[in-house]
């Protein structure tokens, strides 16, 4: 799950694959997507509040609309395998991403590919 800064607004994943953003204030549902992959892995909204990350089982990352959560941009890297965490950075030019093997992986938002990586275990 991810809330906004303002606490209006709230995503949650399911691992069935079902992405639901609700309004708090309604406790309404303001859209929801149907995937054909769970991203229930890691989700971070974006700080102005216009995308969301979504990590999840596949060897890819979306990064969505927030208002529609449809997707903008995918980010992939071959065995990569499952997401275990993705973070904006503070300007939201860069998103940081965990996963099960191994790697950190740093990716340009603007440029949509991979710019470096960092070991985190030894084989």
């Amino acid at each position: 799950m991810a809330v906004t800064s303002d606490g209006r607004h709230l995503l949650a994943a399911t691992f069935d694959g079902k992405l639901t953003c609700w309004d708090l204030s309604t406790q309404e549902r303001s859209w929801e997507q149907r995937l054909s992959l769970p991203c229930a892995r890691s989700l971070q909204i974006s700080r102005d509040e216009k995308t969301f990350v979504c990590h999840g089982d596949a060897d890819t990352i979306t990064v969505r609309d927030f208002n529609t959560g449809e997707p903008k941009i995918w980010l992939t890297d071959p065995g990569m395998g499952t997401g275990t965490g993705a973070r904006f950075s503070t300007d939201g030019n860069l998103l940081y991403s965990s996963s099960s093997d191994g790697l950190i992986r740093f990716w340009t938002i603007l440029g949509e590919s991979l710019i470096g990586t960092i070991v985190t275990s030894s084989l």
